[in-house]
């Protein structure tokens, strides 16, 4: 279930916020200068030229300032504390539940029984949701996900629209766990990108119509590539097909020529490289122990290998999962779980004993670019 709050950061209440940040220990002084950050505040409407009366801001926080999004999720932190069933995703004002069960009836009443003290959750600390943008999408066998007419997930007594594909933080995912629908809309839009660049390709030079690609189709590759970047080569087709194309516009080539050179000139990385340059850096945190606890579920450290030897080189740092399914959507060989020891085993010895995340980044960057 994806959540969708109406004006998130508008409509925090401020005593209710005072009260979470003292129970939370925020106390003293600190409490008081929280409390004149947000007091006395005003606001009005301009229409050409013409001011309304300004009025006293009571609920809400400033947005565009560093501590705005911090008061906003230290007022949402305990929303998890609302079902000890589902299962909670958070990020910022993007909330998302996840509930399982092998009986379609079950999953439906249990749902529907835990988003009521969630709706109650949210009439206590006086937020809103925006029923028309909240949805939910079911995930399993194609026979089992088929709905019928009484099955029906709701919230503050509304039914919550049931979607085949969604956007979730930036990347879009449908019922299939397919990568599809987010390949077709990085695909528009770089071949809007491709648009303007073919446009100007004569009244530019070559450093221009580089920074153009960096600026309008490199950030559509770059996004959450560790997540969707290990599909198929069919799936993938159309995105390596119009980088291709890109690259050929830069240098004003014929598209038969040999695309490879042209990627080592510019110092551009493919698409199947981006992907193993992110896989490899989230390998290296992992080995350095430097991110959140979460992940480090991604992987699995082979028992025989020294916790201290991590930054040793060792290529048997990472055990890979053994794989039971040749499905390719579910096989584990698509996983990071087992590229991401893989591709550690294959590091050179110098790149893997890099500490640093930007130095590893540009030596394995450059091994990648030596080969094109």
């Amino acid at each position: 279930m994806f959540i969708d709050l109406s004006k998130a950061f508008d409509t925090i209440n401020h005593d209710i916020l005072m009260q979470k940040l003292y129970h939370y220990g925020v106390r003293g002084v600190t409490l008081d200068w929280f409390k004149s950050y947000l007091a006395n505040r005003f606001q009005f409407v301009n229409i050409s030229g013409v001011s309304s009366q300004t009025e006293l801001i009571t609920c809400g926080v400033p947005q565009g300032s560093i501590i705005g999004p911090l008061m906003f999720l230290i007022h949402i932190n305990d929303i998890v504390s609302s079902s000890d069933i589902l299962s909670f995703i958070l990020f910022a004002d993007d909330t998302n539940l996840f509930y399982s069960s092998n009986s379609k009836l079950e999953l439906m009443n249990t749902v529907n029984t835990e988003l009521e003290k969630l709706s109650q959750w949210f009439c206590a600390n006086k937020l809103s949701v925006n029923i028309k943008k909240t949805s939910f999408i079911l995930f399993g066998n194609k026979h089992k996900v088929f709905l019928d007419s009484n099955f029906s997930i709701m919230l503050n007594r509304k039914s919550i629209d049931h979607v085949t594909c969604t956007k979730f933080l930036g990347v879009y995912i449908n019922e299939s766990l397919n990568w599809k629908d987010h390949v077709s809309h990085v695909s528009l839009q770089i071949s809007k990108g491709l648009g303007i660049t073919y446009k100007v390709r004569h009244l530019l030079l070559r450093k221009l119509l580089l920074s153009l690609y960096n600026t309008m189709i490199m950030p559509y590759l770059n996004y959450c590539n560790i997540v969707w970047g290990g599909s198929s080569h069919t799936c993938l087709k159309k995105l390596t097909s119009l980088q291709k194309r890109a690259v050929h516009l830069i240098v004003s080539s014929d598209s038969k020529t040999s695309s490879s050179p042209i990627f080592h000139s510019l110092k551009i990385l493919k698409l199947e490289d981006i992907h193993k340059v992110q896989t490899a850096t989230f390998m290296l945190k992992i080995a350095n122990k430097v991110l959140p606890s979460v992940c480090y579920n991604q992987v699995f450290y082979n028992t025989t290998v020294s916790s201290y030897n991590t930054r040793s080189g060792n290529t048997h740092l990472f055990s890979q999962p053994r794989c039971r399914t040749s499905v390719p959507r579910l096989s584990p060989a698509k996983l990071i779980s087992s590229v991401g020891p893989c591709l550690w085993d294959q590091l050179d010895h110098n790149t893997k004993c890099s500490t640093n995340g930007a130095q590893f980044k540009r030596l394995f960057v450059l091994s990648i670019l030596s080969k094109y």
